[in-house]
């Protein structure tokens, strides 16, 4: 991420700080208003109600020091007239007015602190403020002998006028506009009452000057306040996490989230003050290098090795880098510039009857796996996998002989069981969709051989010898499996593991001919692909992208270890990319994957175990759980992954399917259609489950015409 020298309100800020508005709405240019009524009546409720808001604009020393100026204007000019001259009924008149127009204000105000006066507070308080200015006006000396008769000394009206002027600001006046307008007014009152009384016309211009100028200056710094309050208001108000209330949000997501929003204050400080302004400036490059240092490490915790070894001898270095620094996560450095020099080209690889079929393969979102399984006579896994070497002419690249990657993929596809959903003819339907998303992206421009081949290995791999249980049933059950992995990532352990024992056994491997460099490389980025589709890794592998997105201006997809980052979003995405699919192919899944948790369920209830949610097949509901899939763990993955790799393509054919999926099953949710069956005997294809599935999607299709 690329911070600004010197910080000031730069492209990024302006991002940051329309973001924060947008959400507490945006300020109008003139008036400073919030176009958000609700907003701005909030910021309004903060200046009325001091002690009661969280926000505070001015302290509540503020209220008193115009509570006092108030009292002390009406005590003296109250002596002035007494002290003056004797008691009539001029007397008796300016008194009364004065001291009424300044007891409303009090009565005003109190009533408003106390929740009394409810009804139209600003506008009271701006009425009683030019009551209380109009009767300083009728206190002057040339108005008392115009009115009057009465020639005697007083205190000029301008101090009053003044005064108040300047301790009313944020107190009984909230807005400059409303400030500078009723001062105004009450300029020309005095001016027009003035010449009225023919009196002293000098005098009077003077005193009228005087009071214009500093009406004119009071509104200025009112305007430089106001402006300061409103953006801090809109700052402070701003709730990092309602920006993605929807979305669950990771410790990263929030501090990178807080730090923004410092950065933010900080920005507004710098441009409204110029007390502290070095000290803010460094604030703000230590943050910007925090955040830096989030969006660009890959461990938090990683060890700075070259700032160890700073002070060591060269063998030293050599020492502690090769025996002390966890080289398992790390690209060997000989092949990060390696872009991808191979061009597609499909050659023969005894799949030359199925090319047709198999140029869909990265073009066709909706490709129907189902068939070339029928086609292949059940080795979908290994023909797609031979047309993706071919395709990318990773064998003469990288010296891979065709026996020995066919070798390698029928044992993947061997090793595969016969399970409802997790079987070779869904490796094989994930691969597809991952090239799809590969291919319909920027992602593929930067993409280099030796992670197209990872990426083939990892999607054909990912799911080997997947037993039709989840994680949770293995540990439960404290299944050998679970023993043997610690109970962390059974499964995608396993899976991992198992791939590479396949490629290990005679003629089978594939990554023989591959230097030691990127050999570890490859197996990095298979066994962080594998790894990544543990559902109970979702939410810190899309906060963590969120995070990237929301703090980066810039999307950094050069380097392998943001390619692998993005990689492991986007298997997730293939991994479940059934529900991204056509309404067929959709409902064709959602049969398998809902018998196998049936299956599951079936056997807990055999065990006296508590049945996993959605396996029991006498309580399930349907719809609900699938709605709730879609929208909570898949909607998510493809719109995080979309909003780093911006395709046009991802959104129309896989985004837009998943609403309208999520949608149909949502509306028969609510329209309380459960579809539960019983356990019986028939084989997998004449399961009660498959029967009531099928007719729910006959539904599920025409209720969409």
């Amino acid at each position: 991420m690329k911070t600004s020298p010197e910080p000031r309100r730069d492209s990024k800020t302006d991002r940051n700080l329309i973001e924060c508005e947008a959400k507490t709405g945006i300020m109008q240019k003139s008036s400073l208003h919030f176009k958000n009524l609700s907003i701005e009546n909030s910021y309004i409720a903060s200046l009325l109600y001091p002690k009661s808001s969280s926000f505070h604009v001015t302290t509540i020393e503020n209220h008193y020091y115009f509570l006092c100026t108030l009292s002390a204007i009406l005590i003296i000019y109250s002596l002035n007239y007494i002290l003056s001259y004797e008691f009539t009924s001029s007397l008796a008149f300016q008194l009364l007015i004065l001291n009424a127009s300044g007891l409303c204000i009090f009565l005003a105000y109190f009533s408003i602190q106390k929740h009394i006066l409810k009804v139209f507070p600003t506008q009271v308080l701006q009425f009683c403020y030019l009551a209380i200015l109009i009767s300083l006006i009728l206190n002057s000396k040339l108005l008392q002998l115009w009115i009057f008769n009465s020639n005697s000394c007083t205190f000029s009206c301008v101090f009053g006028i003044l005064l108040l002027q300047a301790t009313s600001k944020f107190v009984i006046i909230f807005t400059y506009r409303t400030f500078f307008l009723a001062n105004l007014l009450i300029s020309f009152i005095y001016l027009g009452l003035h010449i009225a009384s023919s009196q002293d016309l000098l005098l009077t211009l003077l005193e009228f000057a005087i009071i214009l100028s500093w009406t004119i200056l009071e509104t200025i710094k009112f305007y430089f306040a106001e402006l300061e309050y409103r953006e801090k208001f809109a700052l402070c108000n701003t709730n990092p996490q309602e920006n993605n209330k929807n979305d669950a949000m990771t410790e990263i997501e929030s501090i990178i989230s807080s730090v923004n929003q410092a950065m933010n204050i900080i920005n507004t400080l710098l441009i409204t003050t110029v007390k502290h302004k070095v000290y803010l400036q460094k604030i703000y490059e230590i943050l910007s290098k925090v955040l830096k240092i989030i969006m660009t490490k890959g461990n938090l915790y990683e060890v700075d090795m070259d700032g160890i070894t700073a002070g060591m001898d060269a063998d030293d270095k050599i020492f502690m880098k090769e025996y002390v620094k966890d080289h398992s996560k790390s690209q060997p450095e000989a092949i990060k510039s390696e872009l991808r020099k191979t061009i597609e080209l499909p050659k023969r690889y005894q799949v030359e009857e199925l090319l047709g079929v198999l140029r869909q393969v990265s073009n066709n979102w909706n490709f129907d796996i189902f068939f070339l399984a029928e086609c292949t006579a059940g080795k979908p896994l290994t023909t797609i996998g031979k047309y993706a070497i071919g395709k990318y002419r990773l064998d003469e690249f990288f010296k891979i002989d065709e026996q020995v990657y066919h070798k390698f993929f029928e044992k993947l596809e061997i090793n595969y069981k016969q399970n409802p959903y997790h079987n070779s003819t869904h490796a094989a339907d994930v691969l597809g969709s991952f090239l799809f998303i590969l291919h319909q992206s920027i992602l593929f421009e930067y993409t280099n051989d030796y992670e197209i081949l990872a990426c083939i290995i990892a999607n054909l791999g990912h799911d080997v010898g997947h037993p039709g249980f989840t994680n949770r049933f293995l540990v439960n059950n404290r299944d050998p499996l679970a023993i043997t992995y610690n109970d962390l990532s059974v499964l995608e352990m396993m899976h991992s593991s198992l791939t590479f024992q396949l490629m290990s056994e005679p003629g089978a491997n594939i990554l023989n001919g591959l230097t030691n460099e990127i050999y570890i490389a490859v197996r990095l980025q298979v066994i962080e692909m594998i790894l990544a589709t543990d559902m109970s890794k979702h939410f810190d592998l899309i906060g963590k992208l969120k995070a990237k997105i929301v703090s980066s201006p810039n999307r950094p997809i050069d380097t392998p270890e943001h390619r692998l980052e993005i990689m492991r979003i986007a298997i997730k995405a293939a991994d479940v990319g059934h529900a991204a699919k056509s309404r067929d192919l959709h409902i064709k899944w959602s049969n398998l994957v809902i018998e196998e948790f049936f299956v599951q369920g079936d056997l807990e209830k055999a065990k006296g175990l508590a049945v996993s949610m959605y396996c029991d097949r006498d309580k399930t509901n349907i719809p609900k759980s699938q709605s709730g899939f879609i929208k909570n763990i898949v909607l998510p993955i493809y719109e995080s992954l979309n909003n780093y790799i911006t395709s046009v393509v991802i959104d129309k054919d896989c985004i837009d399917e998943l609403k309208k999926n999520q949608s149909e099953w949502e509306n028969c949710h609510l329209r309380k259609r459960m579809f539960t069956t019983k356990a019986g005997n028939a084989g997998f294809s004449e399961q009660p489950v498959i029967k009531s599935l099928r007719s729910f999607g006959t539904e599920f299709r025409n209720s969409t015409g």
